[in-house]
């Protein structure tokens, strides 16, 4: 699913992505094995095969976004590629860097514990993201201020 959320659209051809995302994870388990940054590994395999990079562009999430070049500079890219390695990291058996390394990893009674390293990841995510949304908690009180006054205003007149 978010193969199909993030890097698919009508336009795709959803097997064939899902089927180069899966290599990618592969190719960064390769890459990774006996590091703990997968991170880093992610970036390294982007840097050496733009076409790697262009696959995982977020030129997807709008269907007439334009060239995945053009809309890499209309983002936070580091951002969006610990995303890309998060969602990297949900495929089971592709190397050190899955947050399930084989289908054996997790009890028979407790198989919803394999989502509790996923989710705590993606929430840190999801607060960087505020992070670079809304910068700073000053900001928020200046914009909560002006919304203010111009509601005070309006009930004036």
């Amino acid at each position: 699913m978010s193969v199909r959320i993030l890097l698919a659209n009508s336009k795709t051809n959803l097997p064939v992505i899902l089927d180069e995302v899966l290599s990618l994870a592969r190719r960064l388990g390769e890459a990774t094995q006996n590091k703990e940054d997968h991170l880093e590994g992610l970036k390294s395999l982007l840097e050496q095969d733009v076409r790697l990079l262009d696959l995982v562009s977020p030129h997807a999430l709008i269907e007439n976004a334009g060239s995945p070049k053009q809309t890499r500079t209309a983002i936070v890219m580091d951002i969006w590629i610990e995303a890309v390695c998060l969602l990297l990291r949900l495929f089971p058996d592709t190397g050190s860097h899955s947050f399930c390394k084989s289908f054996g990893d997790v009890s028979p009674l407790a198989l919803e514990t394999i989502f509790d390293k996923p989710i705590q990841d993606l929430e840190l995510l999801l607060l960087r993201l505020r992070s670079v949304l809304t910068p700073s908690l000053l900001m928020n009180e200046e914009i909560a201020s002006v919304v203010l006054e111009h509601l005070e205003n309006n009930k004036l007149q």
